[in-house]
């Protein structure tokens, strides 16, 4: 957990026999959803016909692993401007974040925060992930047959789709839908890695589609 008057993680005596060490591990999330779900649209008018696929999960946890990599400072790397919100940093009160570190008044040393906030697992990266997406959107117009007859042409039908339309969830990395992954470069993905969200996974891509089907 994380001390809420300090912005630092603190340790807790989970099973009560006054010693912390490792028999205090407790588990802080579930990656398993308690509920999946799916709903499929489909709708015609003379001509037009629209087809929507929704699908989404409720109950489920997700640790965000690309939070630490945002949120602090890597020596090897670059980071973001979500820095700047790290508790106690400069001139900083308490914010939602832990903090980092010591900022020297002369703006330039800087010493890291000796708790690990970011570079150790804890309740602080567990994230509510459920979500809802519109996956695919189709819209296609069949031309009337009477005008295809003149070209001996049975039957067009012209349409355009969209994949990964939107997503309405709280969690607030990038992309929720996560499943299994790999960790890491050479690592594999599994059921061990299951609501992990790792920065080594892109996010959904957002395609636009244009196309024809046509019968002779």
């Amino acid at each position: 957990g994380r001390n809420a008057l300090a912005g630092d993680l603190i340790y807790e005596d989970v099973n009560g026999d006054g010693i912390i060490n490792d028999d205090d591990r407790t588990v802080i999330g579930n990656p398993y959803p308690k509920f999946a779900y799916g709903l499929s649209i489909n709708l015609g008018w003379k001509g037009l016909d629209l087809a929507l696929l929704f699908n989404g999960v409720s109950g489920v946890d997700i640790f965000n692993g690309v939070a630490p990599y945002a949120q602090s400072l890597w020596s090897d790397g670059n980071t973001t401007s979500d820095v700047f919100n790290a508790s106690y940093l400069g001139t900083n009160g308490l914010t939602s974040q832990p903090r980092i570190g010591e900022l020297a008044a002369n703006g330039i040393s800087f010493t890291p925060d000796a708790n690990d906030n970011y570079r150790v697992a804890n309740s602080y990266f567990v994230e509510k992930g459920s979500y809802l997406k519109l996956k695919n959107i189709q819209l296609g117009y069949n031309l009337p047959s009477k005008l295809l007859s003149r070209a001996a042409i049975k039957g067009l039908r012209i349409f355009v789709m969209a994949n990964n339309v939107f997503t309405i969830t709280k969690y607030s990395g990038i992309d929720p839908e996560i499943g299994s992954q790999n960790l890491g470069f050479n690592g594999n993905g599994g059921t061990t890695n299951r609501g992990i969200d790792s920065p080594y996974k892109y996010p959904s891509t957002r395609i636009y589609s244009f196309g024809l089907n046509l019968s002779f």
